[in-house]
């Protein structure tokens, strides 16, 4: 996607063709983005993990979700750090990641990092910490960073959907989030589930355009990819989402007394460790933390 020189520019002159692999401020900016900067051994503190939270305009709302247990949305959270999704299958009215053109009906990829661009900047004047496109979008890093920097905010970091795979682990959160496609499916621009290749190519291209932090997603069907992007970029934290499938999946059986809930997470916990993850995103954060304080683990 060509750009004109103004386009080009930082305020200072410098051109973003060879800005971004040198920009570390907004990987240190905050507390925990520094603490996971580093590297983690098989041990758990509360900053290694995300929860994943609903919002709603509705203050009072506390809406059960479908096959989701003990998950419910709610539009009020405590102000720790905040790291906002970014994609466009909640604003359009077909439910896809992106735009269509009009013409031929393919992706307009050049609109859709436009959008996604401004939206970024966006969340990050109401106070986003971290911004993480999961749109799958060619290129939208490199642009989400330059529209980040040109309106001032070099300090809010990029959290890259990176290895996002299409997968059948997401039904709950699609119910969830009501972002079901009207039409067709999202193979177009999710990965095939084979392709490591892809997704190796995706987490290096991301991470060249300015991705402070790359993430695998699903987790538990993807640790190998987890394991060769941290052997390709060990300096580089990469999260994994233990999406709302994986969590549904171990929850329900739980419940069942198919195996105990506390042993079977933390198994999987250590999985991702051990595969070089080094920021989990689960919906079972708020008993992972319980555990880690009594030292139930």
């Amino acid at each position: 996607m060509a750009l004109s020189k103004e386009q080009n520019s930082l305020p200072n002159g410098d051109h973003f063709d060879s800005y971004f692999c040198d920009d570390l401020h907004s990987s240190q900016s905050h507390p925990i983005t520094r603490y996971w900067q580093q590297k983690s051994t098989i041990t758990f503190s509360p900053k290694d993990f995300v929860l994943p939270i609903f919002l709603m305009m509705d203050e009072s709302a506390n809406e059960s979700i479908e096959n989701f247990p003990n998950i419910k949305r709610m539009e009020k959270f405590p102000q720790l750090l905040i790291i906002v999704d970014v994609c466009l299958c909640t604003f359009t009215e077909h439910g896809h990641c992106c735009v269509f053109r009009e013409t031929n009906g393919q992706i307009d990829n050049e609109k859709s990092v436009e959008i996604l661009s401004r939206l970024a900047v966006q969340y990050a004047r109401c106070g986003a910490d971290i911004i993480a496109p999961s749109d799958m979008m060619d290129s939208r890093v490199f642009h989400i960073r330059k529209q980040l920097n040109l309106n001032g905010f070099e300090n809010v970091a990029i959290l890259s959907y990176a290895a996002k795979f299409e997968s059948c682990f997401y039904g709950p959160f699609r119910n969830a989030a009501n972002s079901w496609p009207k039409f067709g499916d999202r193979k177009q621009y999710q990965l095939p589930m084979g392709s490591k290749g892809m997704a190796l190519r995706g987490a290096e291209r991301d991470i060249r355009q300015g991705a402070d932090m790359v993430m695998v997603k699903p987790a538990m069907a993807y640790l190998d990819i987890v394991q060769s992007i941290s052997n390709n970029h060990p300096n580089i934290p990469i999260a994994v989402y233990q999406v709302s499938g994986e969590y549904s999946m171990i929850k329900i059986a739980s419940e069942n007394g198919i195996f105990p809930l506390q042993k079977i997470v933390f198994e999987t916990l250590a999985s991702f460790k051990r595969a070089g993850a080094s920021i989990i995103i689960t919906y079972f954060t708020p008993e992972i933390l319980k555990w880690i304080k009594s030292e139930m683990f």
